[in-house]
């Protein structure tokens, strides 16, 4: 079985971006030391792709804090365990310990007297020391007293049963994640280590700056903390306070003014209805393309539009084998009789990485792409839409002006002022699901939009009751399912336009 077909076959679907890249990471090692000691072709490690994992991709996966006091009151009890339990629970969620700290965590770093206590951080390589709260004072004199087994051990937390020894990293961690799961909680991840991001998304819903809250964490430099930024609803609702009041006037001016929607019914055969394209070329080429892909998609990327260029590089370039592509044909499709654009530099990416796709497993011999490239455009200058020129879109979408579409004006009025008052891309708002849009906290949340990352985006109050007053007219009362689309099926031509 060769490397491609490992990840085409056995990968597929099974496996995250983050796990394909730590094993494309070992075979890449693998096979530089193989070549190495002349075991296998030269070249080998290379030909290997990587899926690109970008940083803060996701959210940070930590439950709610209702959730951690519920976690709390849930290990209230009398039992040993439970009074163990609930010490490590309070240092991972009061301190936003590692797992690893509180199992270090030793006697001599309590200082009753003073009501302190030291952390000592092993990445840092340094000690922190913290107020020690009475919740967590208290918590920890009980389990001193009553549970701890009197061995000369200086850890804190020991094991319940003999041999007695200090509490190890994996087992309170499966504690935790036992109690998280008994307790019904819907989390992403569980174990200790969430509990140190609800921590810190706590702490900046208190209104705690990031550099605070970096340093209760114990971070070296703010770049690490980051990350926590993307759950900064307190920041993030000062940008979305966006007065989109006037636009909100104008919607509703022009429903009160509007006429009834007459659809106009095309046969699917029309030439006015969009058709897919025809299907590719059964040649050597198109075969070759079509493994290609495959195999872009096994290592877990999406790799839709540039495999749109790549059939449509197959179909210019006709029933021919690899070797059989000339210059001319590559440079034909590259220029399109257009003048060099963006779009010029991205089927010339999408062909240089199928080329290389090529030459490395012997499909190809030589590169028909051309040496030199033109030179790049000037960068993109977005033009700013005015709230007047806004409302004068809003105005245009008029049932008169829309009568043979497949959407209500009302709907487009909408679309347009999410876009608006958010910045979403147009494909981020159109995938919009029921469940990424919470109207009851003013909450839209963006998932695996562009570069795989995740985000929360705040809306205002205005932009909230417009959300709201569309969805109670699409659903009229009835509660959709959570993974049904927020839009109308027939939205998706939009992001054709």
């Amino acid at each position: 079985m060769t490397i491609a077909k490992y990840f085409t076959s056995a990968v597929t679907g099974r496996w995250k971006r983050t796990t394909i890249s730590f094993h494309v990471q070992s075979l890449r090692s693998f096979f530089s030391y193989a070549s190495s000691r002349g075991w296998c072709a030269v070249g080998i490690a290379e030909s290997i792709d990587a899926p690109r994992v970008y940083t803060h991709e996701n959210l940070p996966q930590g439950p709610a804090w209702e959730d951690v006091k519920k976690l709390v009151t849930r290990v209230n009890g009398t039992s040993p365990v439970q009074i163990r339990s609930r010490c490590a629970i309070l240092l991972c969620s009061v301190y936003g310990l590692r797992v690893g700290e509180v199992c270090c965590l030793r006697l001599e770093d309590i200082d009753w007297a003073e009501e302190r206590i030291s952390v000592r951080r092993p990445k840092q390589r340094k000690a922190q020391t913290y107020p020690l709260t009475t919740q967590v004072g208290n918590a920890l004199l009980r389990y001193l007293k009553e549970v701890r087994p009197r061995r000369p051990h200086r850890e804190v937390l020991l094991t319940l049963r003999r041999p007695y020894r200090p509490v190890s990293v994996g087992a309170l961690s499966t504690m935790t994640r036992k109690l998280q799961k008994r307790l019904g909680l819907k989390l992403k991840r569980y174990g200790s280590h969430v509990l140190r991001h609800a921590c810190a998304t706590h702490l900046l819903a208190q209104g705690l700056t990031l550099k605070e809250v970096g340093d209760h964490l114990g971070h070296m430099s703010v770049a690490a903390t980051r990350i926590y930024a993307k759950v900064d609803l307190v920041g993030l609702r000062e940008v979305a306070s966006l007065d989109v009041r006037p636009l909100v006037d104008c919607i509703q001016q022009c429903e009160q003014s509007a006429a009834p929607l007459y659809r106009i019914r095309r046969d699917p055969g029309s030439a006015g209805c969009w058709q897919p394209r025809a299907g590719r070329c059964r040649v050597k080429i198109t075969h070759e393309i079509h493994e290609f892909i495959l195999y872009k998609q096994s290592l877990g990327m999406t790799y839709k539009n540039r495999a749109l260029k790549l059939t449509a590089f197959a179909r210019l370039a006709g029933p021919v084998e690899m070797d059989a592509i000339s210059p001319e044909t590559v440079r034909r499709f590259l220029d399109a009789g257009r003048p060099v654009t963006a779009e010029w530099f991205n089927k010339f990416s999408a062909l240089k990485m199928f080329f290389r796709f090529a030459l490395s497993r012997g499909y190809a011999t030589r590169n028909s792409l051309p040496l030199s490239q033109p030179k790049s455009p000037r960068q993109f200058r977005p033009y700013i839409y005015s709230v007047e020129e806004v409302q004068k879109m809003i105005r245009v979408v008029d049932n008169r002006h829309r009568g043979n579409w497949h959407l209500e004006p009302y709907t487009i009025r909408t679309l347009l002022l999410l876009l608006y008052g958010t910045g979403l891309r147009i494909g981020e708002a159109i995938r919009l699901q029921h469940r990424d849009v919470d109207l009851h906290d003013a909450i839209l949340t963006v998932r695996e939009t562009k570069f795989h990352k995740t985000r929360l985006v705040p809306v205002s109050s205005d932009l909230t009751g417009v959300l709201r007053g569309y969805f109670e007219r699409k659903w009229k009362g009835l509660a959709p399912q959570p993974a049904l689309r927020f839009w109308p099926p027939t939205m998706d031509a939009l992001s054709r336009i």
